[in-house]
């Protein structure tokens, strides 16, 4: 009988419960504040343009690279596989791992978007932003209910204790850095 891995749906929760909020007050800035943003800016109206393009092109990659690269179950397994903590973790941790990480990518497009609309005061700039956000979260949310339903067909992990990773020293060790500062070496 295999078990039931729940999918991590909190972090996904959280993440649309904050980009609701973000999304209010971009909403009702006042319009003197988007004036104020885009004539005391540090950039001119060109530059604020060529930002806010380099911002979209970062979050569109961003978000291509975490849904066709990151959240796969081959990454999941290969990564599995190579680290041990990671193999030491109950199917249920690695999910949640998984769905932080994911909503936590999307709410780095929200951030994008924000920084687009402080630094050219682009209030309809920031709705691509939003909607990529929002794009992101259904996606990647998907992609782990998929790597969810995968790992309820996985093996138990083994414990595979780490070892040697902190021996204890010797009663009369002194660390390279203080050797010359205790006296107790001689020359």
């Amino acid at each position: 009988m295999r078990a039931q891995v729940t999918r991590p749906w909190q972090p996904f929760g959280v993440a649309l419960a904050a980009l609701a909020i973000v999304t209010i007050a971009v909403f009702r800035m006042p319009d003197s504040l988007i004036v104020q943003l885009q004539t005391n800016g540090p950039f001119t109206s060109v530059q604020a343009d060529w930002a806010y393009r380099l911002l979209a092109l970062a979050a569109a990659a961003q978000a291509m690279f975490v849904g066709f690269v990151v959240l796969r179950i081959k990454r999941v397994q290969s990564s599995i596989e190579k680290d041990p903590k990671l193999g030491e973790m109950s199917k249920d941790q690695i999910a949640a791992s998984l769905g932080r990480a994911g909503a936590g990518m999307a709410m780095l497009t929200l951030l994008y978007g924000l920084s687009a609309l402080f630094i050219g005061g682009q209030r309809a700039g920031f709705w691509l932003f939003l909607v990529l956000t929002l794009i992101q979260l259904a996606w990647y949310f998907r992609q782990t209910g998929v790597i969810s339903q995968w790992l309820e067909f996985q093996p138990e992990p083994t414990p595979h204790r780490i070892r040697d990773v902190w021996r204890k020293e010797p009663p009369d060790y002194v660390p390279p850095l203080t050797r010359g500062l205790t006296g107790s070496e001689q020359r």
